[in-house]
């Protein structure tokens, strides 16, 4: 399975609540629908986005603990189905067609030059 076997559904909480910003669905080979996963707020900055959000897979709760129920085993694949989710949420929050189409099909991190001098201290 790759990522372009995987679609992505978002639907924008409206308005937007303090746990909860949206919900996406991934849906794998048009034959298994994962409903119930959350984009939320975060206290800290996503290390990938470099934005305060927190994509959470659909969990369920035994005692105190939250167990996911959904796992993908190939951590690139997660990885992968993390940018989607990212991208098409971003994509649907502004309106607009996803700003980074080939990451969502791409595992590899691009590297980007930077100027020093163009950072604020």
């Amino acid at each position: 399975m790759t990522i372009d076997d995987i679609t992505v559904r978002i639907k924008l909480i409206d308005p937007p609540r303090s746990t909860l910003l949206a919900q996406a669905e991934v849906i794998f080979n048009d034959l298994i629908e994962t409903k119930g996963w959350r984009i939320m707020p975060s206290q800290k900055i996503h290390p990938k986005f470099q934005e305060l959000l927190w994509i959470q897979p659909p969990v369920h709760k035994v005692g105190f603990q939250y167990h996911p129920t959904v796992f993908i085993a190939d951590k690139l694949l997660y990885e992968q189905v993390e940018e989607k989710i990212y991208y098409k949420y971003r994509s649907v929050k502004s309106n607009t067609p996803p700003s980074n189409p080939s990451t969502a099909t791409s595992g590899e991190d691009k590297e980007q030059e930077v100027n020093i001098n163009d950072i604020n201290f």
